[in-house]
């Protein structure tokens, strides 16, 4: 569980660069992987297979390990199972898939964007959710980072699914934005407030 919580602290390492992008273009990349996450992970439920089944219906590229290998360090999960990538409005955005998560990435998104449409959908649930704020922080140092998580409690199963978003402004880091879907396995509790 422990490795789960960490994974999307790992895709913001200190690595690259890219190049300048206007606000108006944050913005909508920001939007853009917004929508892509609920569509993707939260709408198949971001078990490997319904978000396989998903990707192969769009216009999504699945990776291979050569492809992979070739991403900045700390772009993906040391973990993913699978990976896609598709081109939108001009920025790249990664799909992946772990045991236990679907995320979505990109290199530059405008994090209030983010907040705002993120909020609107960890609040929204579904039935048999019970949505609730885990986490909102921010720190300053070493770089910028935003990071918010809501706990969905399945009232049915008892179970928990956590939703993250992790934001920098940061041009030193790989992604500025990643968002997860995380399912704790099935073996393990879940662990509320942690």
């Amino acid at each position: 569980m422990l490795k789960t919580l960490l994974l999307p602290i790992a895709v913001f390492s200190l690595a690259s660069c890219s190049q300048e992008v206007k606000p108006e273009q944050s913005a909508a990349y920001a939007t853009e992987a917004v929508k892509l996450f609920e569509q993707a992970c939260v709408q198949t439920g971001g078990g490997a297979a319904a978000v396989g089944e998903w990707a192969g219906q769009q216009p999504f590229q699945k990776m291979t390990a050569e492809d992979i290998k070739n991403l900045p360090p700390g772009m993906m999960e040391l973990d993913a199972q699978s990976v896609w990538q598709t081109e939108r409005q001009g920025a790249v955005f990664y799909l992946s898939t772990t045991s236990d998560s679907c995320n979505v990435k990109t290199a530059k998104a405008d994090g209030t964007v983010v907040e705002k449409a993120f909020d609107r959908i960890a609040l929204a649930g579904r039935p048999g959710i019970e949505p609730r704020l885990e986490e909102k922080s921010f720190v300053s140092s070493p770089f910028p980072f935003t990071r918010i998580a809501y706990i969905w409690h399945e009232t049915d199963s008892g179970g928990d699914i956590r939703l993250t978003a992790n934001m920098s402004s940061s041009e030193q880091l790989p992604a500025q934005l990643a968002l997860s879907f995380i399912r704790p396995p099935a073996n393990i509790p879940a662990v509320n407030g942690e």
